[in-house]
């Protein structure tokens, strides 16, 4: 019993992560496409792909950000 709740721990914080992941790379687009748009810089490639189809090492990209809202909600005392 109490396995299986430590198991369904782990699991709801790496959905959260992903959740927060994606969310990540929803604001990285919309940044980076301004930052196109008013500095005429060459587009990226990982702009038109959703974040389920990105590559694990670009996924982790956006998940170092993401662990980064986890901590300061740990630190606040806020755990998810």
């Amino acid at each position: 019993m109490i396995k299986n709740l430590a198991i369904e721990g782990i699991m709801a914080n790496k959905k959260i992560l992903e959740l927060l992941s994606e969310l990540e790379h929803i604001q990285w687009v919309k940044w980076r496409r301004d930052i196109e748009k008013r500095f005429k810089i060459p587009h990226s490639k990982w702009l038109d792909v959703s974040y389920i189809d990105l590559p694990e090492n670009i996924k982790e990209q956006d998940r170092v950000f993401a662990r980064r809202v986890l901590d300061i909600l740990k630190e606040n005392e806020l755990n998810y």
